[in-house]
C-alpha cells in the first residue's frame, strides 16, 4: 500500500486498467539489483521509483515444494542456475514439465495417492517408501522417480555402490548384526548398538560403501589378509 500511495496518478491507472508494462529480467540486471533500488527507496522514504523493482521481484518466479512461488525469497544459487522465470507457467514448465506434476504446479491438478512403493534416496543410501509422512522412512515421491515393488529391489537396482546390507537394514531402521572393519583399531567389529558394548562398533557404522561380513571370521580373512 504504501508503494502504491506514492505512484504518480497515470502509473496507478495503468495498474488499474491491466495496461502497466512489467520490467524484464534486463531492466534490473538481477534481484540483487532490484533489492538494491528497493533499499535506496526505503532509506529515502520515497517510494515513488519503488514499483518497479517491487515488480521485478515479484515476477521473478522459482521452483519450491512442486510448485513455484513469486514472493521474493528465492535462493541466491537459483538466479546463478537460471532458475528463475517471469511467469508461472514458464517456471512450471521449466522444473515440472512431465506429465501430472505441471498441473498440480500451476494448480489444476491434485498430489498423486501413495503407492507405498520404494524408491531411492541417494544421500543417505537407503530407500524410502512412499508413503505419507509419520512412519520411519516413509516420504511422498517427487516424480518422475522411479518405484520399486520392495526395498531389497530397490537397493539393489538403484544403488549398487551402496553394500547391500546396508541399504535394506537402513531403509526400515534396522542394523545388520553383521561385521564391518573398524580401521582406527584395526579389528572387525559388529553392526549392532553401540549402547550394548563390544563386540558393537564404538559408534553407529554409517559408511555406505563399506563391505558389511556376516561373521567376524570373513571380516577378519577378508580385510587383514597380511596377519
Amino acid at each position: 500500500d504504501m508503494v502504491y500511495e506514492s505512484l504518480s496518478d497515470e502509473t496507478r491507472e495503468e495498474i488499474e486498467s491491466g495496461e502497466l508494462e512489467l520490467p524484464s529480467s534486463q531492466d534490473f540486471g538481477s534481484s540483487a539489483g532490484a533489492d538494491a533500488g528497493l533499499a535506496a527507496s526505503v532509506a529515502a522514504g520515497d517510494f515513488s521509483s519503488a514499483v518497479f523493482p517491487l515488480f521485478f521481484l515479484l515476477s521473478r518466479w522459482y521452483p519450491v515444494d512442486g510448485s513455484c512461488k513469486n514472493d521474493g525469497n528465492h535462493l541466491p544459487y537459483m538466479e546463478s542456475l537460471g532458475w528463475l522465470a517471469e511467469s508461472l507457467i514458464d517456471c512450471c514448465n521449466q522444473h515440472f514439465g512431465w506429465e501430472g506434476a505441471f498441473e498440480i504446479c500451476v494448480g489444476r491438478g491434485d498430489p498423486p495417492a501413495p503407492t507405498d512403493k520404494s524408491y531411492a534416496n541417494y544421500e543417505s543410501g537407503t530407500c524410502f517408501q512412499d508413503c505419507a509422512p509419520g512412519p520411519f522412512g516413509c516420504a511422498i515421491a517427487p516424480p518422475p522417480v522411479q518405484l520399486y515393488d520392495t526395498v531389497e529391489e530397490c537397493c539393489a537396482e538403484s544403488q549398487p555402490w551402496v553394500d547391500l546390507a546396508y541399504c535394506e537394514s537402513r531403509s526400515v531402521g534396522d542394523l545388520t548384526e553383521g561385521w564391518v572393519v573398524d580401521w582406527t583399531n584395526m579389528k572387525c567389529v559388529q553392526d549392532c548398538d553401540p549402547d550394548e558394548g563390544p563386540p558393537c562398533a564404538e559408534s553407529i557404522h554409517a559408511d555406505k560403501w563399506a563391505t558389511i561380513f556376516e561373521t567376524p571370521e570373513e571380516c577378519c580373512e577378508t580385510s587383514f589378509t597380511w596377519v
